[in-house]
């Protein structure tokens, strides 16, 4: 599922979760984006606190504000996908198959 989504950097994590949560019609066990430049597992990231949500705000807008995105739901977690996709080895076509949301991050014009 690829999502647009409007966020800014005075949403706290509650509020980012919210909107995940509203969008997806799910209970968000667990957030993450991949780094820039990275392939999954190496690059993701897990955003659980305000901390980790304004870094991901930061590297968002460095890379002009277009981050992968994967949320744990419907009793999948992604750490149990990431540990088959290293051991497969094949990471572009495993990720073709994945069952978590992906989602972009469009930022929001404040006026």
């Amino acid at each position: 599922m690829y999502l647009m989504i409007s966020i800014y950097a005075g949403m706290t994590h509650k509020d980012f979760i919210g909107i995940l949560e509203q969008f997806t019609q799910e209970k968000c066990q667990k957030v993450y984006y991949c780094q820039p430049d990275l392939e999954i597992p190496e690059g993701l990231t897990l955003i659980s606190n305000d901390l980790q949500y304004q870094e991901f705000i930061n590297v968002a807008y460095r890379c002009r504000v277009r981050l992968p995105m994967y949320m744990d739901h419907f009793g999948t977690h992604l750490q149990a996908f990431c540990d088959v996709v290293s051991k497969e080895n094949d990471i572009e076509d495993s990720c073709s198959v994945m069952s978590n949301m992906s989602m972009e991050i469009e930022k929001m014009t404040l006026t």
